[in-house]
């Protein structure tokens, strides 16, 4: 394995274990959704499967078979997205606006959760949210 196969694994092996501690070594389909929210990938690309219970190496399949974004691609999917909520091109969006993008990149949370999420950040946004540097900080 190379470094960053082996650095791939571990990351998987980590995720895997934290979802799958009860269980001996499988996990079931909302585990592994988590599973590949915790690896940054997006959940909606998952297929329903009848498949009861996933090994770790069903996981390194379907992680390795996934589009995971780069930090560059992923930053330009993610400014795509706000810029539909900015039409003035002002860098500007709303909470509840930054939060339907957050929704359409696999994060469920509501408006309420997003706003603990930024108060417990210590964020000072006001009502509008700078998406270029919440992104940012996102990646950073």
């Amino acid at each position: 394995m190379d470094t960053s196969t082996t650095a791939n694994y571990n990351e998987i092996k980590e995720a895997f274990d934290l979802v799958g501690k009860a269980q001996l070594g499988k996990i079931n389909f909302k585990q592994l959704e988590i599973l590949i929210k915790i690896l940054g990938y997006n959940p909606q690309e998952l297929e329903k499967s009848n498949q009861p219970e996933y090994s770790l190496t069903d996981v390194q399949n379907i992680v390795a078979s996934m589009n995971h974004p780069s930090p560059n691609e992923f930053e330009e999917q993610f400014m795509t997205a706000c810029r539909r909520y900015d039409p003035n091109s002002t860098g500007f969006i709303t909470i509840p606006q930054i939060a339907k993008v957050l929704q359409e990149f696999g994060e469920d949370c509501s408006e309420e959760e997003f706003l603990e999420t930024m108060r417990l950040g210590e964020h000072d946004y006001g009502d509008q949210i700078d998406y270029k540097n919440f992104c940012l900080q996102m990646l950073g």
